[in-house]
């Protein structure tokens, strides 16, 4: 017998199947049909309680406007005013305060005589007893500037409804006041009348009206915030899109959201643990929105008894045909199942599990010798994937590695300088691919700036070989020459001396005096570099000359310009301008003119970061085509010396000499003006980096100088620069001890740097020209730790 023949039988299982399916569709049409009675329910319910709470805030809103004429013929007189007062709330039980607010300047008879209102306030409230109290206000508080007085006087005439508060006068209850200024017909404001309605009545007589017992209904503001809830310990604390936040629940977060819009809706969601049906209907006259909360089982409860009936039918009629059926299956099915558990093993890896011999003379047995021509296929498939996939993993290693490499043949520490404070500089270097052909690099030599920016024809591992030669060619013919015409022709001989890839790079060089602000330049075929002064930002129009690498023997000359102080120099490779978004438009020359005068003034990180986001912008997610590399920096004006240096300490690599730092800190933080605590953090972090030079920095036995210097930047800041000529060593690439292990497994090591680090904001390293460890430790003064150090001063 075929497969065919078998599977007929099953269409019997099928067709239960089919009716199993069409029940509990009936019941879900049944149930969602009473979720829609129900919400429309909800929403008459909520349209009923909008007018019940939009006609007591208007009867309230009259009865203010109905005393404006009564109170302007009263107006000189307070104790009149104050017996209106009492007469209008005796006449309305909604409103359960009303109060007038004297202009400070309006004159009223006190005694008799014609006096400024100052600090009149006529106010008066109704306790729960019905009886009626007076309320001053203390000479103290200024009530001109509160709320209640402040808002209506520039609403004018249409009045306002203030944000719902506690009342400490009425035992907390939840109160909104309406205020409406008070004019003479010169147009003279003489106050503020107003009337304060109770929220708590009103609410509990919404949450009466009630689809189902175990519903109740809350009240939203404008800001989402609970007004009126059954848990008091929400209300004007908290706003639902907070408690969405609480729940984790994306539902109510989208309703919070909708409620915000003024829109009406309903949403099913979980709330504490149970299944409800929320319906809400803004108020739009003031902004809130009401909200009816409903049991999902209140509704599954009001379909009554029926779907249990069908469904106990039905599962009994199932469970005496899968039993027959079932029985006659297991003959036919059981070499399926053989087939199934070997399939399984396989596909655990065992490869080699034994298939059952299946000999049914049908598609089963034709299934079975399927599966073991795939087998054999997949164990060979395996194979290959995991020759492949080494190559892969061995692949990406060593590109991951080469881009370690490119990166770290560029600087990566900027200013400031200890050489030179007066020089800022930042670059970056965002390669297309793993590793590029862009770079940079810069240092300081005879207090004078060397740079350089290129880029190398084509990209991956080729161009950032070809980088790096010409990098390290820059650093060497830098070394020997102050003309950047006679570095670019050296490079260019070097290059292109048997340059078989015949690859070429454009390139800026340049050399900025420190002391004088004269910069010299050659440019290479590369882009024009930008100047950004407060006159504004162009393009530096030097001689293009050829790319290195063409031609050997060509002779670039120098050009020379004098570099303002305050002037941003930025230079850039193509991929900045070539940038190109999805339509394949490029960033261009002009934007990046407009974009670098928006940041005219600004810090050399600030520029460049901000031209950064600018082309990702434009670029809106397109692919990067090429590699993206800038470098900015500006000479600043000059620092008095005296001024900034604090302190200087001149120590031997020694322990006994760290004996001198309390001294030096105290000296610090007094001419800074910082307090015990945080020169107390000082000196622990100074301690740490000074021993760790004592210790290792020296050889054994070797008395080698130590200097410690303090300054203060820009009034807010403390750099700290420790200097040594020990062995170059960088402290900050010290991975952080692992602070979870305990202190018998914990590595030895790394924690006095991380200590340096938390305490300081700033750490860099640096080893200058002349063979020196520089470690910079900056301490930021503004801010909260500006605030904190006031605070230890004050105490």
């Amino acid at each position: 017998m075929t497969i065919s023949k078998k599977l007929n039988i099953c269409i019997i299982v099928i067709i239960f199947a089919i009716f199993g399916c069409v029940g509990y569709a009936y019941r879900h049409y049944q149930l969602q049909r009473q979720v829609r009675l129900m919400s429309g329910y909800s929403m008459s319910i909520l349209e009923k309680s909008r007018l019940y709470l939009e006609q007591q805030m208007m009867d309230v809103e009259n009865l203010t406007r109905s005393k404006i004429d009564v109170t302007y013929d009263l107006r000189q007189h307070p104790d009149q005013v104050y017996q209106m007062l009492v007469e209008s709330l005796k006449s309305d039980s909604m409103a359960c305060a009303m109060g007038f607010a004297y202009e400070p300047d309006f004159k009223v008879y006190e005694n008799g005589v014609l006096k400024p209102a100052v600090h009149n306030v006529q106010l008066a409230f109704m306790l729960a007893d019905g009886t009626i109290e007076k309320q001053n206000f203390a000479p103290s508080i200024n009530y001109t500037e509160r709320d209640w007085y402040a808002k209506p006087k520039m609403a004018g005439l249409s009045g306002y409804w203030s944000e719902p508060f506690f009342g400490e006068a009425l035992q907390g209850e939840l109160l909104i006041t309406f205020g409406i200024p008070l004019t003479t017909p010169e147009h003279q404001m003489y106050g503020v009348l107003f009337a304060d309605l109770s929220l708590n009545s009103i609410f509990e007589q919404i949450n009466k009206a009630k689809p189902v017992d175990d519903s109740y209904t809350f009240v939203l503001n404008g800001d989402g915030r609970y007004l009126a809830h059954y848990d008091s310990t929400l209300v004007l604390k908290k706003t639902l899109l907070e408690r969405s936040m609480e729940f984790n629940n994306r539902e109510v977060e989208q309703a919070a959201k909708e409620i915000a819009m003024g829109k009406t809706g309903t949403f099913r969601a979980m709330l504490n643990g149970q299944d409800v049906i929320a319906s809400y209907a803004p108020v739009p006259r003031y902004g809130w929105t009401l909200v009816n909360v409903t049991s999902y089982k209140a509704v599954e409860a009001s379909l009554g008894s029926t779907p249990v009936y069908v469904w106990i039918i039905f599962i009994a009629g199932v469970l005496l045909l899968v039993t027959l059926v079932g029985l006659t299956l297991h003959y036919f099915i059981r070499p399926v199942g053989l087939l199934t558990d070997a399939a399984t093993e396989v596909a655990k890896g065992n490869l080699d599990h034994p298939l059952p011999v299946i000999n049914s003379k049908d598609e089963t047995q034709l299934l079975a010798e399927s599966f073991a021509n795939m087998q054999q296929s997949l164990k060979r498939q395996m194979q290959e994937l995991t020759e492949t996939t080494k190559a892969k993993e061995r692949i990406e290693s060593e590109l991951h590695i080469a881009r370690r490499i490119q990166m770290s043949l560029v600087p990566s520490m900027f200013s400031p300088f200890p050489e030179n404070d007066r020089l800022e500089l930042y670059a970056s270097l965002n390669p297309a691919l793993e590793v590029g052909g862009d770079f940079y690099d810069f240092f300081i030599r005879d207090n004078k700036l060397f740079f350089v920016i290129g880029d190398v024809s084509g990209k991956g591992i080729p161009a950032s070989l070809f980088m790096a030669i010409t990098r390290t060619l820059f650093r060497m013919r830098s070394a020997m020459t102050s003309s950047p015409a006679e570095i670019v022709t050296e490079l260019n001989n070097s290059l292109t001396h048997e340059n078989e890839a015949n690859m070429f790079v454009t390139l800026v060089v340049g050399v900025l005096d420190l002391n004088t602000g004269e910069i010299k330049l050659c440019n290479a075929g590369h882009n024009y570099p930008m100047i950004s002064t407060a006159e504004g930002t162009r393009f530096l129009q030097l001689k293009s000359n050829l790319p290195l690498g063409v031609i050997e023997g060509v002779v670039f000359k120098d050009e020379i310009f004098k570099l303002k102080p305050q002037t941003n120099v930025i230079l850039y490779t193509d991929g900045v301008t070539e940038a190109e978004n999805p339509e394949k438009a490029l960033y261009g020359d002009d934007r990046l003119l407009a974009d670098a005068k928006v940041k005219i003034g600004a810090s050399s990180k600030e520029c460049v970061e901000y031209i950064n986001e600018r082309v990702n912008a434009f670029a809106d997610g397109a692919l990067q085509s090429d590699d993206i590399t800038m470098l900015c920096f500006r000479l600043n004006p000059g620092t008095d010396e005296s001024k900034s240096l604090l302190a200087q300490l001149d120590m031997k690599s020694r322990m006994e000499d760290t004996a001198k730092l309390p001294g030096f800190v105290e000296e610090v933080a007094k001419k800074a003006g910082i307090g015990d605590v945080l020169a107390m953090q000082l000196n622990l972090a100074l301690e740490e980096a000074v021993v760790n030079v004592v210790q290792y920095a020296y050889p054994q036995g070797y008395l080698g100088d130590i200097t410690l210097t303090a300054k203060l930047i820009d009034d807010n800041s403390l750099l700290f620069s420790l200097k040594d000529s020990g062995r170059p060593f960088d402290p900050t690439t010290v991975a952080p001890p692992d602070m979870n292990t305990s202190l018998d497994d914990r590595k030895v090591g790394g924690l006095g740097i991380f200590l340096v680090r938390n305490i300081m904001t700033e750490v860099s390293y640096h080893r200058t020209e002349d063979g020196k460890n520089v470690l910079s430790m900056k301490k930021s003064l503004s801010g909260a730790e500006a605030q904190s150090i006031e605070n230890v001063s004050e105490a």
